[in-house]
């Protein structure tokens, strides 16, 4: 993970950065701020303290990757239409208190940099989430398609 995002500037939550395409993330409420701040690296909801906690997780044991951070070193999660937002799946950034930014989670499914998203950032989120990695896609047509590579 940390090859395909490390080399993107820092950006805060509902930050864009001026030169970079798609680098856009969603922006938090001041509560879903503290508490990704309260998340380390690769963990989840459980490191809240109880104030942050959510009643509509009480007493559940699943759903722990919802409200979680991805970790430098680990495999990027599936990606979903929803990967912009820390509510909906494991898309915090590792070390930056936000969800991962569309042009990193394009990354994170290896679109090249240069490859721009037009739309809303909810309609980017979802052709993100809903798209088949390029480089997953190449390797299949070379299986199936031998002979044209």
């Amino acid at each position: 993970m940390r090859d395909a995002i490390a080399h993107l500037p820092a950006i805060a939550a509902g930050g864009e950065h001026p030169e970079i395409p798609n680098h856009k993330a969603s922006g938090l409420s001041e509560t879903n701020l503290r508490r990704i701040q309260a998340i380390p690296p690769g963990a989840d909801r459980r490191a809240w303290s109880d104030d942050l906690k959510l009643a509509c997780h009480e007493g559940v044991d699943g759903y722990t990757d919802v409200y979680g951070r991805m970790a430098w070193d680990r495999p990027a999660p599936a990606l979903t239409t929803r990967c912009n937002s820390i509510s909906n799946g494991r898309f915090g950034h590792p070390c930056q208190h936000r969800a991962v930014s569309a042009r990193e989670a394009a990354a994170l499914q290896s679109f090249p940099d240069d490859f721009v998203f037009v739309g809303s950032m909810e309609a980017v989120s979802r052709q993100i989430g809903n798209a088949v990695p390029p480089l997953l896609a190449r390797r299949l047509a070379e299986v199936f398609l031998p002979a044209h590579w």
